[in-house]
């Protein structure tokens, strides 16, 4: 089974704009022609963060579908993960750490004169109380304690038998909300995000099962979610969850798994009538993800020197920062990211499957 359907990739793109939209808000306020937000809200934007969770989930369902251990080796499993997270994003945290230091600190959404420790957990990306460097970065502490627990699975031969996954998750979860515990790794193992990813394992194995879900049934689930939640009439909202461990889940994951199955279950219309180009940005979403805090800031300086916010209007600035954003994943993708995952595994044992 391929892991890249079109229509998931598609939604990667997707998810990986929204993102750039919350942080563009603040580079347009800076430099637009009106300095205020062009966004009057990016609130559900957020829920980008948690599509990517759920497709992770999707992912690993992909990858592992009937394939016993003999067929799945543990190390080459784990490699194969690492190598897609860290290369590229060793490459943009080592550029953003310059950027910093030639402004003074002043780039968006990164961390200015960073400790020792602060260095060592960012490239690391080991659970800290302290944010990384690259703020949005610390959606990847997920990713990778999420691939952690499927590589003891596979290691253990438990990975086709996914209830254990289901029980693992839930079990943490519910000792998180228990317990409370304060140290950074224990808060990152009972998070209740890791339900994202499982809620992604088990879409994804219901798609290889062959079920039949109507696709439009959750896609329309997921846009009543969303108005709710902008009107303050979700579950979030009645049930008081704003800043729980579960506020996140409810206002933005539920809302990010029901779109997730209805675009995976369309992917056959989907697929059919999309342009190209949508697939393509999301092959190219992580470098997107990864590097528009920085190109943003320099397309939006060059706007700057060329004093164009003085006869252009905002949403022209806007277009012309999320084209630039775009233009520059697709060659870091190309140029980039996929040479880096090459050249790492090159050096790295992995067997094909």
């Amino acid at each position: 089974m391929k892991e890249n359907i079109k229509s998931i990739q598609i939604l990667r793109g997707f998810a990986a704009i929204a993102i750039v939209f919350i942080h563009m808000n603040g580079i347009i306020r800076l430099y637009g022609m009106r300095g205020e937000n062009l966004f009057t809200s990016t609130e559900m934007a957020n829920a980008g963060v948690d599509v990517f969770f759920v497709i992770s989930g999707l992912i690993m369902a992909f990858i592992t579908y009937n394939k016993a251990s003999t067929e799945l080796k543990t190390s080459d499993f784990f490699i194969k993960r690492v190598t897609r997270i860290y290369p590229i994003y060793w490459i943009y945290l080592i550029l953003l750490l310059i950027g910093n230091a030639l402004t003074q600190g002043s780039l968006p959404e990164t961390m200015s004169n960073p400790g020792l420790g602060t260095l060592l957990q960012s490239f690391t990306l080991l659970p800290s109380h302290e944010l990384p460097v690259l703020i949005i970065a610390w959606t990847l502490k997920f990713e990778i304690f999420f691939y952690i627990v499927f590589t003891l699975l596979i290691a253990s031969g438990k990975h086709l038998e996914k209830h254990y996954l289901y029980l693992f998750s839930i079990v943490m979860v519910v000792l998180g909300s228990i317990l409370n515990p304060q140290q950074a790794i224990l808060k990152l193992m009972t998070d209740p995000l890791l339900l994202e990813f499982t809620i992604g394992v088990f879409i994804g194995t219901l798609y290889l099962k062959k079920q039949k879900l109507n696709p439009v049934l959750f896609l329309s689930i997921s846009v009543i979610l969303i108005i709710l939640e902008l009107t303050g009439y979700s579950l979030a909202e009645i049930f008081n969850m704003y800043g729980t461990r579960f506020g996140r889940l409810v206002r933005f994951g539920l809302p990010a798994s029901f779109i997730v199955t209805g675009f995976l279950f369309a992917n056959d219309w989907i697929s059919k009538y999309s342009p190209r180009i949508l697939s393509r940005i999301g092959d190219a979403s992580y470098s997107l993800y990864l590097s528009h805090i920085l190109v943003l800031s320099l397309a939006a300086k060059v706007w700057s020197l060329l004093h164009l916010s003085t006869y252009l209007y905002d949403p022209v600035f806007a277009v012309y920062l999320t084209l630039v954003c775009l233009a520059w994943s697709l060659i870091s993708y190309r140029y980039l990211e996929q040479p880096l995952i090459r050249l790492s595994r090159k050096y790295l044992p992995i067997m094909k499957y």
